[in-house]
């Protein structure tokens, strides 16, 4: 076998080693979607996608309390870009429906959006350079009260694991 060939071959076996460690990771950030006192929480779930447009590693878990809920989502790949894309631009509005503001949360580039009619919305967290941590909760009248639970999450842990 020529030095070429074992140069590629080489090559192609370092990337499907990475591609599957990539695959099998995200059930390694179940044990970041902790038990939240008061709140009951399902099973986390994940799955990782590969397609042309690239890959995306995906963890989340719910949670309930009484008539309120939370969707909690790490998300690894391009999409991420996208995601906050409406977001990248130092953003504050604040009308009759809506509240929406990008800011920081414990250190990250944050976006939060706020329903005042239905007390839900979403707080999108950038962890790391193409992943995000977001909390999308309904039955919450003030945003402020999903930071803080954004907050108990270990969120320098996630982003650590994430580079």
């Amino acid at each position: 076998m020529g030095f070429m060939m074992r140069k590629i071959l080489l090559f192609l076996s370092s990337v499907l080693l990475f591609s599957f460690s990539f695959a099998q990771e995200y059930k390694q950030f179940y044990e970041y979607l902790i038990d939240l006192d008061g709140w009951k929480g399902s099973q986390p779930s994940g799955q990782y996608t590969k397609t042309f447009m690239g890959e995306l590693l995906k963890v989340e878990r719910n949670y309930t309390k009484q008539n309120q809920s939370l969707k909690v989502q790490i998300i690894k790949g391009g999409i991420v870009m996208m995601m906050w894309m409406p977001f990248s631009m130092v953003v504050e509005q604040d009308t009759p429906e809506k509240f929406l503001k990008t800011t920081q949360i414990e250190g990250f580039k944050s976006a939060i959006e706020h329903n005042k009619k239905d007390n839900s919305g979403k707080i999108l967290m950038m962890v790391a350079p193409n992943a995000a941590f977001i909390l999308e909760y309904s039955g919450i009248k003030d945003y402020n009260q999903a930071v803080e639970i954004v907050k108990k999450f270990p969120l320098k842990k996630i982003s650590m694991k994430l580079m």
